[in-house]
């Protein structure tokens, strides 16, 4: 999704990745995960490869036996797109009206 080369990720953190603009937002939504140990949706923007923005969705379920999270992440860079766009047309039809 990112398209890193193995060896540009090999002792990285995955929070390294994260777009910086919304690195904080994204530690508080995995501090409340940790505390919470209850199934989590986050979205947040990482960097791709060639420096722009990709927001990834991310599910995550809490593990007793492990006593961690387990995440599964795609692409959701599409969706915010089409969300954005049609947000923005619904704003202009309450405007016109």
């Amino acid at each position: 999704m990112l398209r890193y080369k193995p060896e540009e990720t090999v002792g990285r953190s995955a929070v390294e990745f994260i777009h910086p603009d919304d690195l904080a937002n994204t530690r508080q939504e995995m501090r409340k995960a940790r505390r919470d140990r209850l199934m989590r949706h986050i979205e947040c923007p990482y960097v791709h490869r060639n420096g722009h923005a990709v927001t990834l969705a991310w599910m995550g379920v809490w593990s007793e036996a492990e006593q961690r999270h387990f995440y599964i992440g795609r692409d959701a860079t599409e969706l915010k797109t089409i969300e954005a766009q049609k947000g923005w047309r619904q704003s202009a039809s309450c405007q016109a009206a």
